[in-house]
């Protein structure tokens, strides 16, 4: 069994009336001068379709240092994953960067996971490979966007509604398509996608 991991930020559009979903530490395009209210997401996927409820961060925070990274995988993630998978063996994989050096993650990893991908093996904040990019944080931001939140409290539970609602088949097909994308890549010699 398969997990995947990812963090996104959903920022809120004050001139489109909703909340749109970017990389941590990033907003998006035209809000770059002004405040803006986000809220900061973990999400993890299971090859099996498993959906762990998501992890939402502090208000402020932009992203991860692995002081928090160790914390979340130690006390949230890691514990999801051991009752979901039970005695399957698994993979870890993950394509951000948790804010500490790579070798560090790496030893992380290797003490507390089954299997996982090492850092240096996907490039990173890679879409084209993590179905949390290509499935995941599109179906959840629309699942955001089918009505108004007018703060980070209605948008904290709209996430974890819309996490919850994602189908079990679903996210078992999304996963399934990662070979196939893995495949392509190294065809093309690990250009993105089109």
């Amino acid at each position: 069994q398969w997990f995947f991991a990812d963090q996104k930020s959903f920022y809120k559009d004050h001139k489109e009336d909703q909340w749109l979903a970017c990389p941590p530490n990033r907003t998006p395009k035209g809000m770059k001068d002004t405040p803006v209210e986000h809220v900061m997401i973990f999400g993890v996927i299971s090859s099996d379709g498993f959906v762990m409820p998501p992890h939402l961060f502090e208000p402020g925070m932009l992203q991860l240092n692995g002081e928090i990274y160790t914390e979340v995988m130690t006390t949230v993630v890691l514990p999801w994953i051991r009752y979901v998978a039970g005695d399957q063996p698994w993979v870890w994989l993950q394509d951000f960067d948790c804010g500490q050096p790579p070798e560090k993650t790496a030893a992380f990893l290797e003490s507390n996971c089954q299997d996982f991908v090492p850092p240096d093996m996907l490039p990173p904040n890679s879409p084209d490979l993590n179905p949390m990019d290509y499935f995941t944080w599109g179906n959840i931001e629309r699942a955001l966007n089918q009505s108004v939140i007018a703060n980070q409290a209605g948008l904290k539970s709209a996430v974890r509604s819309a996490f919850a609602k994602l189908k079990c088949n679903l996210v078992r097909n999304a996963c399934a398509r990662f070979k196939a994308r893995l495949k392509v890549v190294i065809a093309s010699n690990g250009q993105f996608l089109t």
